[in-house]
């Protein structure tokens, strides 16, 4: 089933996907229950729950894969926090879904909202505006301890360091690791730049709280085809464009953009008001934005499916990169990484 919309406003989109979801979600059931059932005879009682629930994360997360591949079937690419309405879509159709002890719950997260940490050297030379971008975002929550705020520099030129695979750069000691070159593969890599200490990333929120807003994800090939970052320097053919998408950024990182808490607050704002209203395409010109930072579209996702069954619960994280098939012209998404917890 094909829809094809014109995006006039968030609430049509919002009831195809739901509609769209339960199409999938049918489909799946009836494969899931199967497999299931034929898996559970087999495995003792005990064990039981944790692969019922690991089947249901798992199918809660290619549900949303369809989901999103279908969502830029209906050209709804550019719709306001489309990470938020896909989740409340899917949310709300696995309600309707009769789990006999069971609960799936699933959040989608743009990871094009956040800050690309890969996105500070590229072409053999750095890049001022990621680097600023970075810099206003850190500043700021450390700018009460001023030993460390006056630190920051020299924190942001040892990540440059470790992200040129060259070694013409004068050193800083930017690495504990003196072998680690190349982009960042997990954000936890950021505590082998010397300078990050466990008190700065405390004082920065922790790791949780900076994976809200720095991600290591966002990098495609010259075919437009999504890459998991592998550390490997002589991967060169691995673009970080680092733009921002604008339409679904949180308040911490629409501050970091524009460097004024107020404007921050009123394009978060506008852009709240603006979700159940006709959507202009370029709404945000009208705010004092670097467009050479920001975009309004994006393909790459978090996706966190949390499945609950007596008191057990398992959650799978996998980030994916949305993408067309040339010859066929057929949207599917790409596992870059998958985790279980």
């Amino acid at each position: 089933m094909r829809f094809f919309i014109t995006p006039k406003n968030n609430r049509g989109i919002a009831l195809l996907i739901t509609l769209s979801v339960m199409t999938i979600i049918i489909a799946f059931a009836l494969e899931l229950s199967q497999s299931v059932r034929a898996t559970l005879i087999s495995v003792a009682s005990g064990h039981r729950d944790r692969m019922t629930l690991s089947y249901m994360a798992a199918g809660g997360i290619q549900v949303t894969m369809g989901l999103l591949s279908k969502n830029k079937e209906l050209d709804a690419v550019h719709a306001i926090q489309e990470d938020f309405m896909i989740s409340d879509a899917i949310t709300d159709a696995m309600e309707s879904i009769p789990f006999e002890n069971g609960k799936l719950s699933i959040q989608v997260i743009d990871e094009k909202a956040k800050i690309q940490i890969n996105a500070l050297f590229k072409d053999g030379k750095e890049v001022g505006d990621q680097i600023n971008l970075l810099h206003n975002f850190l500043l700021p929550r450390i700018e009460k301890d001023k030993k460390n705020s006056i630190e920051i520099s020299s924190v942001i030129e040892r990540i440059i360091e470790r992200l040129d695979p060259s070694d013409d750069r004068v050193s800083l000691g930017q690495s504990k690791d003196k072998t680690a070159k190349g982009p960042f593969i997990d954000l936890g890599e950021l505590t082998q730049i010397k300078g990050v200490t466990p008190e700065l990333i405390k004082t920065l929120g922790g790791f949780e709280e900076l994976s809200k807003n720095i991600t290591v994800y966002g990098g495609t090939s010259p075919t437009g085809s999504g890459s998991a970052p592998t550390g490997d320097s002589k991967k060169k053919n691995v673009i970080y464009d680092g733009k921002i998408n604008i339409n679904t950024a949180e308040l911490p990182i629409l501050t970091a953009l524009v460097g004024d808490p107020k404007v921050a607050q009123d394009i978060y704002k506008f852009r709240e008001e603006m979700k159940d209203d006709q959507y202009v395409p370029d709404w945000y010109r009208q705010f004092p934005l670097n467009q050479n930072v920001i975009t309004n579209i994006s393909d790459f996702f978090r996706i966190e499916a949390t499945a609950t069954m007596n008191d057990v619960r398992l959650k799978a994280t996998a980030v994916v990169h949305r993408e067309q098939n040339k010859k066929t012209g057929k949207w599917t998404c790409k596992i870059l990484s998958w985790q279980t917890s």
